[in-house]
Protein backbone atom coordinates (compact mmCIF):
# COMPACT_ATOMS: atom_id res chain seq x y z
CA UNK A 1 0.00 0.00 0.00
CA UNK A 2 2.76 2.54 0.88
CA UNK A 3 4.47 1.65 -2.09
CA UNK A 4 1.41 2.09 -4.85
CA UNK A 5 0.99 5.61 -2.56
CA UNK A 6 5.32 6.10 -2.94
CA UNK A 7 4.86 5.41 -6.85
CA UNK A 8 1.47 7.83 -7.21
CA UNK A 9 3.19 10.93 -5.91
CA UNK A 10 6.12 10.22 -8.01
CA UNK A 11 3.55 9.71 -11.05
CA UNK A 12 1.77 13.05 -9.90
CA UNK A 13 5.13 15.01 -9.24
CA UNK A 14 6.18 14.00 -13.26
CA UNK A 15 2.57 15.00 -14.73
CA UNK A 16 2.94 18.34 -12.75
CA UNK A 17 6.40 18.82 -13.72
CA UNK A 18 5.22 17.96 -17.72
CA UNK A 19 2.39 20.25 -17.17
CA UNK A 20 4.54 23.41 -16.50
CA UNK A 21 6.93 22.50 -18.97
CA UNK A 22 3.88 22.80 -21.41
CA UNK A 23 2.45 25.47 -19.81
CA UNK A 24 5.86 27.71 -20.36
CA UNK A 25 5.77 26.50 -23.41
CA UNK A 26 2.65 27.92 -24.42
CA UNK A 27 3.52 30.88 -23.15
CA UNK A 28 6.62 31.49 -24.30
CA UNK A 29 4.77 30.40 -27.91
CA UNK A 30 2.52 33.39 -27.11
CA UNK A 31 4.48 36.23 -26.46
Amino acid sequence: MLHYHQNNIVLTIALTDHFFIILLYYTSSIY
